[in-house]
């Protein structure tokens, strides 16, 4: 295997396991920080807003089926460019998370995110100072973790 797939499958573990993390660091904010009806379950809702854009109704075993898998995938294609950015750069884990979680929360819950667009998530200005502090939470917590253990894997090596 040449040294970029390699790189990438390892960041794809890594981001599969930091999506995992994300998802724990997201129920603690759910516990600890959130008010009862904010929460971070991201993923459902999503595809329940996009199964109601095609006209279906909601199912809540397919909603979490399919927001579970699109997390997991999420998690392993971020891994896989962390890992790549890795590979080609040499940058350390911290400002490869840094940088990291900086997109991630771009592209999902900025005000031109997925997240957003979507209407999953309010607007950033329109969220609590909870809500926000939840999202750049989980999305830096996935970034570093991810980047984190991509180290972890390269160094094994």
């Amino acid at each position: 295997m040449g040294a970029y797939a390699r790189a990438a499958a390892q960041g794809a573990i890594a981001g599969v396991l930091g999506s995992v993390f994300q998802a724990g660091v997201g129920l603690a904010f759910d516990r600890l920080v959130l008010p009862p009806k904010q929460h971070n379950n991201i993923a459902p809702r999503l595809i329940r807003r996009l199964a109601q854009w095609t006209g279906r109704r909601s199912s809540a075993p397919r909603d979490w089926t399919l927001g579970t898998l699109f997390h997991l995938g999420y998690g392993a294609g971020w891994g896989a460019l962390l890992g790549l950015a890795r590979n080609l750069t040499g940058a350390g884990p911290l400002s490869l998370g840094g940088i990291g979680g900086a997109l991630v929360y771009l592209a999902a819950f900025s005000p031109k995110g997925a997240g957003t667009l979507t209407f999953t998530e309010p607007p950033p200005r329109a969220r609590s100072w909870r809500k926000q502090a939840s999202l750049v939470s989980v999305s830096s917590a996935f970034a570093l973790s991810t980047a984190l253990l991509d180290d972890r894997l390269a160094r094994r090596r």
